[in-house]
């Protein structure tokens, strides 16, 4: 197949995708979630549904610097499975892995699949550098806690036509100190989080199976200043 043919063919099924999404739809039967449908019509029927983080069986510079910002989504206070990492991941391995004349390689479903969930993923993560990943509140029905369209296409068109990520993010973030001190602490956070060993101890109100593992826990835990000969109230 060739890179037009692919160009070609990944567009139809961005356009049948849209389609079942908008009728409530799964298109890949899994368990992914698209949150801006609406936004993602908007976006890609204009240009009659053309890929926007690939080409011919290539992935933009810009795609491939989004992908990182997923991968170090933490970094920024964020949670990667919030930008469907996972799935991305997978048909990125998948199509990156294969040879220049290998199948996978020019698979349009996984590359109309890879567009739409980098769009997606790229529309909420503009929402939660914005306003943050609180529950929905009161605060969701002012008009200054909600963005429209034109914001989230506007961006989407910086990261499009500069190839980056920088203008398109820039002034999402508070600028206020305290958030800053929070952002450059992250790394050693992160760095050091992950490392220790965890023993959850389960309330002894708990049901009968839970009691029996609530003194070992404690003891591995060394919350009581007991020893293994103790006994614990």
């Amino acid at each position: 197949m060739s890179p037009q043919e692919l160009t070609r063919k990944t567009s139809e099924h961005i356009r049948e995708a849209l389609l079942q999404l908008k009728a409530d739809s799964n298109p890949w039967e899994d368990s992914v979630t698209i949150d801006f449908t609406s936004h993602l019509d908007a976006v890609y029927s204009p240009s009659e549904y053309k890929a926007i983080w690939s080409q011919g069986g290539s992935w933009q510079p810009v795609a491939d610097s989004f992908y990182r910002f997923i991968q170090n989504a933490r970094l920024r206070g964020l949670f990667p499975e919030n930008y469907h990492l996972a799935t991305l991941e997978n048909i990125r391995e998948t199509i990156d892995s294969a040879g220049k004349k290998d199948a996978a390689r020019f698979d349009a479903v996984q590359w109309a699949k890879a567009d739409l969930l980098l769009s997606d993923a790229f529309f909420q993560v503009v929402t939660d550098l914005k306003f943050g990943r609180l529950p929905k509140d009161s605060l969701t029905a002012r008009k200054d806690s909600t963005l429209a369209f034109d914001f989230y296409a506007q961006r989407l068109s910086a990261a499009r036509q500069n190839q980056s990520l920088a203008l398109a993010f820039y002034g999402l973030e508070p600028r206020h100190e305290g958030y800053l001190e929070l952002l450059a602490a992250l790394p050693n956070f992160l760095e050091n989080a992950f490392k220790r060993d965890y023993t959850i101890v389960p309330s002894p109100k708990s049901g009968k199976d839970l009691r029996k593992r609530f003194k070992p826990a404690c003891l591995k835990q060394v919350i009581y200043p007991t020893t293994p000969q103790q006994s614990i109230p």
